[in-house]
């Protein structure tokens, strides 16, 4: 199995996607690891490097985020694993027996709620981090986050729209391929149709983060309190608040149309695409299972599936 390369940071706000490597199988289309075992056991000290990067602590701040990243690690094994590796096990059930509409949008709605709880519990290790940042500090991840814009611009907004336009289909196709090997003339046609039918949403988002990136550092220089802190970064990395209309119009669209594409794909895909699909979800799931021992007792995925599956099923 081809190994997948671990994104790099791309900012603060992308301290959350420490959290997207733990689920990194759950968004179908997000860029991984084939050894999502070894990344999950790692996971309080990718955490940690990756915020150490972005506001260069000193010694004693780095011991001081030993015992909450280690703590979230075990919480999350307890609470939020069991979640996460039941629906890897629902993707592969729905991929065996074909993808359909109703049921691709009860998944990624899911999905969604899983993610949104992540991102709401990875509040609290922001918070760690940045309650004691010092004036030096703030600069530095201010540094940090302009070079992730300039990175992001480069990789994302390319001046000329055609080539801006073939670098996006590229995209879509290799994270395709990645799942189910590689894609037929007619799949790929799908996909290049697809894409083109899709709003571009890079621009909006990098505006967006950029707009969020400066009230967080706004926040920072003025000396806000942890509570302060953590009610901004719920509302921005739960809540995707202040999100400009065109923005939330463009990523419901790229939804709709995506999962058209799935579907599409869906019915042209061979036995051995179909296969490898299951296979490359089910090795993630089982590589997180292992790590599953005392599951929480009350899950979001399957209470939230299980409705969804309902009014799917009275709609029709």
């Amino acid at each position: 199995m081809p190994r997948r390369r671990l994104p790099r940071a791309q900012g603060f706000d992308q301290f959350v996607t420490v959290v997207r490597i733990i689920i990194i199988a759950a968004v179908v289309l997000a860029a991984g690891c084939s050894r999502t075992g070894l990344l999950y056991d790692n996971g309080a000290w990718l955490a940690q490097r990756w915020a150490s990067g972005l506001v260069d602590p000193n010694h004693d701040q780095r011991q001081a985020w030993k015992d909450p990243f280690s703590a979230w690690m075990v919480e999350h094994r307890r609470d939020l694993l069991p979640d996460v590796v039941f629906l890897l096990k629902t993707a592969e059930t729905e991929i065996a027996r074909g993808l359909r509409r109703d049921r691709l949008n009860c998944l990624l709605d899911s999905i969604d709620l899983v993610y949104r709880e992540h991102a709401r519990r990875a509040v609290t290790l922001a918070t760690v981090v940045l309650r004691d940042i010092t004036p030096e500090q703030i600069d530095h991840l201010a540094d940090e986050l302009a070079e992730s814009a300039r990175e992001y611009q480069e990789d994302y907004l390319a001046e000329d729209p055609q080539r801006r336009e073939r670098e996006r289909l590229a995209r879509y196709a290799d994270r395709i391929e990645g799942w189910i090997g590689d894609l037929s003339t007619m799949q790929l046609a799908i996909v290049e149709r697809k894409v083109g039918e899709m709003p571009d949403t890079a621009g909006d988002w990098l505006s967006y983060r950029r707009q969020q990136q400066q009230r967080l550092l706004g926040l920072l220089r003025a000396q806000a309190d942890e509570q302060a802190l953590a009610q901004f970064l719920v509302a921005w990395w739960v809540d995707f608040a202040d999100q400009p209309p065109r923005l939330v119009s463009k990523v419901a669209q790229v939804r709709a149309e995506t999962i058209d594409m799935l579907q599409m794909l869906d019915d042209t895909l061979s036995e051995e695409q179909r296969d490898r699909f299951v296979g490359e979800v089910s090795d993630i799931r089982i590589d997180l299972e292992a790590f599953v021992d005392n599951a929480a007792p009350h899950q979001l995925a399957r209470p939230a599936i299980d409705r969804c599956t309902k009014i799917a099923q009275l709609a029709r």
